[in-house]
């Protein structure tokens, strides 16, 4: 299972938070394949269809779809 990491000091110093856009590159987040995070995740979906799987429950994702993922979910 693939698993993403927080890195506390990428920037160069130690930040807390990052942000990321799904409009430079959705193929790289998108993955059919399940991921795990150590961190919280929350995503906004604007413009968007379909479904998200998430510990074993399918949810559906629609325009204004908003979702807060514990980490290693």
């Amino acid at each position: 299972m693939r698993s993403f990491i927080f890195e506390i000091r990428k920037y160069g110093f130690e930040l807390l938070m990052d942000l990321h856009k799904f409009e430079g590159n959705p193929n790289v987040f998108f993955d059919p394949a399940p991921h795990t995070t150590n961190f919280f995740e929350i995503m906004v979906f604007e413009k968007a269809s379909g479904t998200i799987e998430l510990n074993g429950h399918v949810l559906e994702v629609a325009e204004n779809s908003l979702f807060f993922i514990c980490p290693f979910q």
